[in-house]
């Protein structure tokens, strides 16, 4: 008795430490602004123009390091996939410059101090004392001050340099070294650093650590290709230094553990001791050297994300019909909800918000007159005429797994709510029978096509309280595809870019997780999500510092750039429409001669960087191209 008495009030003070927690708890919406969008744009015309351009040789081959046999596993490919060895110091406004590993180890600092970016000297400015045939990760670089450097060796060891400014080339002084051997098994990668004065007047160092747990080797052989990305742990070490007398410590440790799944955006806010996330998997709190942890689970506090809502569905030899359950953000009535439904293809989405709770190919083609619509208790009640009567079919959506089917089609839905359902159908016939407005579709497979879709939709973006383990706030941005982050400002977290229909939406992230505008729509790229959809061999995406333009680059050889549309000079005429054309978007195609896969690059607004094993090459843009 006593052990059952005990047991239920463990519980319920675990409900009321996660009530107390959820209470906190913010919602922020990711708010589109119309003004930031390009109505009218009509395609990238591809310049026929040639860029100048100028090739700089390293002094010694740079490091590339390939991911082993024990490291087979989708967390781990994207690491490798991109690393970017071109490290940019986001510090330094008034000079280029930049850090390079070469195959030895040794670190090279290169720089450029005048404005053309027209000449870089290489130098020497510290040696790591590694094996290549030792090194599970690249080596990776971060710069939490214009002063310091932080770099992850490859191998498992963390090293703190002093640099001075590090445009003048000095040789590095290094202030601090660990392995952290009790609180990772294996190697890691740095993602971000800060550093602050601490309540007691002292310097500080906060750096994330990335990692990863690899599942037992019996659960590898059971795996599937839904599974795949599943076969390990993604892991972050929060590693807080401080200076006391020149001398650098280990002042406080944290660990978050995700429960299976991929990182895509991992930063810290630089004024309040929290860190952002965008993940495929809950994180929570596993070890805090300061303080205890606490038992609550702080994805718990977060409503069902949009894009893991689940859906009941049923199937006659004429029809199908599916119930979607959109949790709280629950309508009450059919103008709440944007349901498009055409031959082959189904969109439902809020009509107040960007949320998409189901989009996609349908499993078949279906009679677009006789479906319809209603939206019941919260409900979004959906029917389809199947347009081949006596196909089975085997989902709605094709790549959702998200729907759950009845097995019995007439207790699906009550025979009051099917009448309704009628009902609509016959209204949607008289009301389409009066128009005699021809309307041409709302979308089409091509446009609507789910661009650079990845097998595991983003769920989460969240602030996570660094000190309390609570979560602070999160946002539902699931149906758009994470596309690519950029570090700009040294005193922000990067912006990252998400795929909304065809056009790339880039966001700042605020440092404060407790605003409401805390994730601010900064500016849209148009059909980049589109254009990245025809690159397979996509390796890196980005976009420049002041937005002018955006970029993909192949893995070897090519970089393609997205110039913003931008105002002529002259007005051009359409020889066809007898339009005239004020504005146009330009498209460069940049080919390396040398036939060697590109490692890194830097997305300038004045030229862009590539880097391959041997060589830095930079393309310049012409100063009317890149306002």
């Amino acid at each position: 008795l006593f052990s059952i008495s005990n047991n239920a009030k463990t519980d319920r003070n675990v409900i009321e430490i996660e009530m107390a927690f959820c209470t906190k708890v913010k919602f922020i919406e990711l708010r589109l602004d119309q003004t930031k969008f390009n109505v009218g744009f009509e395609g990238y015309k591809l310049s026929t123009g040639c860029l100048r351009s100028k090739s700089f040789p390293t002094p010694v081959p740079l490091l590339s390091v390939l991911p082993g046999a024990s490291q087979v596993c989708y967390e781990t490919l994207k690491l490798f996939a991109k690393h970017n060895a071109l490290h940019h110091d986001h510090w330094d406004y008034e000079h280029a410059v930049f850090v390079l590993v070469a195959n030895s180890g040794t670190i090279f600092c290169v720089s450029s101090l005048e404005a053309a970016l027209t000449e870089f000297t290489f130098t020497s400015v510290a040696k790591l004392e590694v094996k290549l045939s030792d090194m599970r990760f690249n080596v990776s670089v971060s710069f939490p001050s214009p002063d310091m450097a932080i770099i992850a060796d490859g191998i498992g060891s963390l090293l703190v340099y002093h640099t001075d400014a590090r445009y003048l080339q000095r040789e590095w002084t290094l202030v601090f070294t660990s392995k952290f051997a009790d609180l990772i098994e294996g190697s890691f990668i740095i993602v971000d650093s800060k550093t602050q004065l601490d309540a007691s007047g002292k310097r500080t160092i906060d750096c994330l650590l990335r990692y990863l747990i690899m599942a037992p080797e019996g659960c590898a052989k059971q795996a599937t290709s839904s599974t795949y990305s599943m076969l390990n742990f993604p892991g972050i070490l929060w590693v807080t230094l401080r200076e006391e007398n020149e001398n650098w410590t280990i002042a406080r440790t944290r660990k978050l553990l995700g429960e299976g799944g991929t990182i895509d955006y991992c930063y810290l806010s630089r004024e309040w001791d929290a860190i952002c996330l965008i993940s495929t998997c809950p994180f929570q709190f596993e070890h805090d050297s300061l303080k205890p942890v606490n038992p609550h689970r702080p994805f718990d506090c977060i409503p069902r994300p949009i894009s893991q809502i689940r859906y009941i569905w049923s199937q006659n030899p004429e029809r199908v019909i599916f119930r979607l359950d959109i949790g709280l953000q629950t309508p009450t009535s059919k103008s709440d909800v944007l349901v498009i439904i055409e031959k082959s293809w189904i969109l439902v989405k809020s009509a107040a918000s960007s949320a998409i709770y189901l989009r996609g190919k349908l499993f078949s083609d279906v009679n677009v007159e006789n479906c319809s619509f209603i939206v019941v208790d919260g409900e979004v009640i959906v029917q389809l005429e199947k347009s081949t009567p006596g196909l089975e079919w085997k989902y709605i959506v094709k790549g959702d797994n998200k729907g759950v089917i009845h097995p019995f089609f007439e207790q699906m839905i009550r025979p009051a709510v099917l009448a309704e359902l009628m009902d609509a159908i016959k209204k949607n016939k008289t009301e389409s029978d009066s128009s005699e407005v021809d309307q041409t579709p709302t979308f089409s497979i091509e446009e609507y096509e789910d661009h650079n879709a990845s097998d595991q939709e983003v769920c989460f973006l969240v602030w996570l309280d660094g000190d309390d383990h609570s979560l602070i706030s999160h946002a539902d941005i699931g149906g758009h595809s994470f596309l690519f982050c950029t570090k700009v400002e040294f005193d922000k977290p990067p912006r990252f870019c998400l795929n909304y229909d065809i056009d790339g939406i880039l966001w700042q992230v605020d440092n404060d997780p407790r605003d409401v505008n805390c994730f601010k729509h900064l500016e849209s790229f148009p059909a980049f999500g589109y254009v990245r959809a025809g690159k397979p061999m996509c390796k890196y995406q980005s976009c420049s510092a002041d937005c002018s333009y955006s970029l993909l680059i192949d893995s070897c050889k090519r970089a393609y750039v997205y110039f913003r549309p931008q105002k002529l000079e002259t007005s051009l005429v359409n020889r066809k429409t007898s339009e005239r054309v004020e504005k146009v978007s330009r498209q460069y195609l940049i080919t390396l001669e040398e036939n060697c896969e590109i490692i890194g690059f830097m997305a300038h607004p004045k030229a862009l960087f590539l880097l391959t094993e041997y060589t830095l090459h930079v393309f310049y843009f012409a100063d009317d191209t890149s306002k």
